[in-house]
């Protein structure tokens, strides 16, 4: 039969068991309230953003007007405070972010568009699109490209790269792996498709001079080295032919 001072331990090593349950459950489920409320929208914070926007919209001041509809569709996903963002995009310069905005808008990112809604957000679309210029570029070997300094990435015969552009002066450079670089220019028109096929870079002419060079001296050499050796043989006796009047050798 067990004594009681070890059933008073027994007791203790349960209680202190439980306790420690309970508490790990208690810190799990207010963990998971907090990660619940820090996920719910905030319209209080949402409608202020989106409020100060509208007032930096009407008085000429569409970055300002850009970061509180940022920051209205950060506190509450919208359609509206996405709609607008995507003009304060477009009024800032960068009809390409606006545009992809407004076709994840449209494609309920941020919550279902009604008719009227939609129908708006494909007319913002469609003037969208008829700013921004579209170009695909082919390669007939594969090259790394570069669009104005912006990497593009490796593109080979088999592929192209295509996206969206602004319209005006760009450069392409192409770079082999050899790292022979082309770089060659390209304007682009708002609404309109430029196709470009990019060749091979040519070699390096610095290395083409060197590898000439090279060239040139080990020619050099060879002619030095076959004069000095005419030089040294000995010379062979020569037969007249009396017939033909030719030196031959005998």
């Amino acid at each position: 039969m067990m004594d009681a001072p070890k059933r008073l331990l027994l007791s203790l090593t349960g209680m202190r068991w439980v306790c420690a349950w309970v508490a790990g459950l208690l810190l799990l489920t207010s963990s998971a309230v907090r990660a619940q409320t820090a996920s719910e929208p905030d319209m209080d914070a949402a409608a202020a953003h989106f409020e100060s926007g509208v007032v930096a919209f009407r008085e000429g001041r569409p970055i300002d007007a850009r970061e509180a509809f940022e920051a209205s569709l950060d506190a509450a996903p919208t359609v509206v405070a996405a709609w607008n963002l995507a003009r304060a995009w477009l009024a800032t310069g960068d009809p390409i972010r606006a545009l992809e905005l407004v076709e994840l808008t449209a494609m309920g990112q941020y919550g279902e568009p009604s008719e009227a809604q939609s129908d708006s957000l494909r007319r913002l679309r469609e003037d969208l699109e008829l700013r921004i210029a579209i170009l695909e570029l082919r390669t007939e070997v594969t090259l790394d490209l570069e669009l104005d300094d912006r990497s593009l990435g490796a593109v080979d015969p088999e592929g192209a790269w295509r996206g969206r552009v602004l319209p005006g002066n760009h450069v392409v450079r192409a770079t082999d792996e050899d790292g022979n670089v082309r770089a060659q220019s390209v304007t682009l028109r708002a609404g309109e498709v430029t196709e470009l096929l990019l060749e091979a870079p040519p070699p390096d002419r610095r290395a083409l001079r060197i590898g000439l060079g090279v060239g040139a001296g080990a020619v050099l050499a060879g002619v030095v080295a076959l004069v000095v050796w005419a030089l040294a043989r000995p010379e062979p006796d020569l037969v007249v032919d009396p017939v033909w009047g030719n030196t031959r050798l005998p």
